[in-house]
Order: C-alpha cells, then structure tokens, then sequence
C-alpha cells in the first residue's frame, strides 16, 4: 500500500513549523516554546474535553 503524507508539523496558531516533501521519506523536527504552550494549555484546557469512546 502506497500512502502520500506530505508531513508538517503546525503551530496551535496554523503556522507550519516544519514540513516534508510530497515524495521520499524523512523526518520532521521544529523547536517549540514549551511555556508558550503551557500558557496556551491554561487558556484553552481542550483535553478536559477529551472522552474515551
């Protein structure tokens, strides 16, 4: 089976980190600010929401 990722890795914000391209393989990394995201958990807490179905 054939898949076609095009892979990225995406702000909470929409803004593309890192992205790969359409053909091959490879691996993907951006930095991220680990108290901006804190923040942004505190302030939009979207896993409380989470349910197991």
């Amino acid at each position: 089976r054939k898949t076609w990722g095009h892979s990225m890795v995406v702000s909470p914000w929409g803004e593309i980190l890192a992205e790969l391209d359409e053909q091959g393989s490879g691996v993907a990394t951006a930095e991220i600010n680990v108290d901006g995201q804190l923040q942004l958990r505190r302030k939009f807490p979207a896993l409380r929401h989470c349910r197991v179905l």
